[in-house]
């Protein structure tokens, strides 16, 4: 090998390095400036907000029946779940509150709503010795099947939850779902479980704005 082509190969690795650091340093500050303007924000809002979204109290709103009533919200906030931080399990999430235009309401005393937002993973199949997925039925189905469920890699739908309280009585008015896609039919040997796609935060934003105007 010349030495042209040595430093042409020495130039390329070195162009390649700067351009991943490059990316791995602009995704972490991106992360990290999403998570200190959910932090910030979320400290802003009423100590009356702040008490429903304690994780004692999430827990009972999650699992709470709702009563089926008009979400008559005027000013409102979206917030999401996450890892529990300043003793609270739901966050401001900003983006999503620009897109709603709600995000000058964060210090508003007269808040009448709040949208909480959780994310669940259904199982609705999973991927055989050849990595092909089966129905949950058919995997199960089968004189011939040895293996225990738990054992395949599973095939799964995301679905993101939107429920719908009323402050400040705190009571559940209204819940929606939203689906993402289906999973993959096929995964590679080295995939260790399928996911459909991520619903989107434009179609989350399209059905709370549906359901405010669904009276």
């Amino acid at each position: 090998m010349t030495s042209k082509a040595k430093i042409g190969i020495l130039i390329g690795c070195t162009v390649f390095a700067i351009f991943t650091v490059g990316i791995y340093l602009f995704i972490s500050h991106g992360i990290k400036k999403y998570q200190e303007d959910s932090k910030n924000n979320t400290a802003i809002v009423s100590q009356q907000i702040k008490d429903l979204i304690t994780p004692n109290n999430a827990t009972k709103l999650k699992h709470k029946e709702p009563e089926n009533k008009p979400v008559n919200f005027n000013k409102y906030l979206y917030f999401t779940s996450g890892t529990i931080v300043d003793g609270l399990y739901y966050h401001i999430e900003t983006d999503v509150n620009e897109r709603l235009k709600t995000i000058d309401y964060l210090s508003a005393p007269d808040i009448d709503g709040i949208i909480l937002h959780d994310i669940h993973f259904k199982v609705v199949g999973y991927y055989e010795e050849d990595d092909i997925i089966s129905d949950i039925a058919s995997a199960l189905s089968g004189k011939e099947k040895k293996m225990k469920p738990e054992n395949y890699k599973k095939a799964s739908k995301i679905c993101r939850v939107l429920t719908y309280i009323s402050i400040p009585e705190g009571n559940v008015l209204k819940r929606d779902s939203i689906w993402g896609g289906e999973p993959p039919q096929r995964i590679s040997a080295s995939e260790n479980s399928g996911t459909g796609s991520y619903p989107s935060d434009k179609e989350i934003v399209e059905i709370i704005k549906f359901r405010l105007l669904d009276k």
